[in-house]
């Protein structure tokens, strides 16, 4: 009958993992979203400059 009951636990046990995991990647991408995203401002403003020594475009 415990054999039941364990096979319970563990789905829930799975499921929090699972959870778990998702908030963390789901949060890396948000990080690196927004990493990308200035980058691509940095090099738009870059193109877009007449003056490429008014704002530092490489490094």
């Amino acid at each position: 009958m415990n054999k039941g009951l364990d096979r319970g636990a563990s789905a829930v046990e799975y499921g929090l993992m699972l959870a778990a995991i998702a908030a963390l990647v789901i949060g890396a991408a948000f990080g690196i979203g927004q990493q990308i995203s200035g980058m691509f401002e940095q090099t738009s403003a870059c193109l877009n400059a007449g003056d490429a020594a008014a704002i530092p475009c490489r490094g």
